[in-house]
């Protein structure tokens, strides 16, 4: 075994013990009628079951410590994709809205974020991912050598320029989006980029009322809305990212208002 290979070794021991530890303590936590169940299970020789609540509840127990749970199953969503084969890994949505010809947006809803699923013919044609506040952060994934979490990088750090912008300032739901041809995975794909209102746990009063002058100087055709939107995209983060092939106006139909999102999911 040569030194690398022993620390390697070494490394993963160390990672396995810190998880079985973990593991350890969630159960010593645990209700002794929950512990009576999964005796029973292994007594009567289900350990296939025992494992799987067992690995259910770890999980669980994850996700009340840390991110890391949802940043996985959001790293796992890929465009083209069998749509029944993701919801092995997420569940069955809650909500499902029709968002354009043959296209329906699945809803999967989180306390600090909503994911949103588009899918075609049972098949995963696009997604984006919402978060709530500044400290839930998934990875945007450029390319290999390129991360940013979400939150921490202005717009025009992450794609220096963009094809096609959507905006709008209202009570329901303000909002700016971003769609930008890119290569993912070596598929062509476009990257939607964009900060909405909904939900927003960290209200920032410049953005907004960066966001109403855009809105102002597009509806009076001003000259000077070029250089505002590039004001805007140097300074300001995305609170949501996603990739795929439909067009912004499906995205912009699955967008919820705060009153539908605290109706379907109790969130406001």
């Amino acid at each position: 075994m040569t030194h690398n290979d022993a620390e390697k070794t070494s490394e993963e021991s160390q990672s396995k013990n810190e998880e079985q530890g973990f593991f350890e303590e969630i159960i010593s936590k645990l209700p002794a009628s929950f512990v009576s169940v999964i005796l029973m299970f292994v007594a009567l020789g289900n350990f296939n079951d025992s494992f799987e609540v067992i690995n259910r509840f770890y999980e669980f127990g994850r996700s009340l410590f840390s991110n890391q749970v949802y940043y996985e199953k959001i790293a796992n969503v890929k465009v083209g994709l069998n749509a029944r084969y993701l919801e092995n890994d997420l569940g069955e949505p809650q909500l499902i809205k029709r968002v354009g010809d043959n296209v329906d947006a699945n809803y999967y809803f989180e306390d600090d974020f909503i994911l949103v699923v588009f899918e075609a013919d049972s098949r995963v044609e696009a997604y984006y991912v919402m978060s709530f506040n500044s400290s839930f952060q998934p990875n945007i994934n450029l390319d290999n050598d390129n991360v940013k979490p979400l939150w921490t990088t202005a717009f025009d750090m992450i794609t220096p320029s963009t094809d096609y912008l959507a905006y709008d300032f209202s009570k329901n739901n303000s909002f700016y989006l971003e769609s930008t041809p890119v290569l993912s995975n070596g598929m062509s794909v476009n990257i939607y980029l964009g900060w909405s209102s909904v939900a927003n746990q960290s209200i920032n009063k410049d953005l907004y009322a960066d966001l109403e002058k855009i809105n102002e100087l597009d509806l009076l055709g001003d000259e000077q809305l070029i250089e505002q939107i590039m004001v805007f995209r140097a300074t300001y983060a995305p609170n949501f990212f996603g990739y795929g092939n439909v067009d912004v106006d499906a995205i912009q139909q699955s967008f919820l208002t705060n009153s539908e999102l605290l109706f379907y999911a109790g969130i406001s």
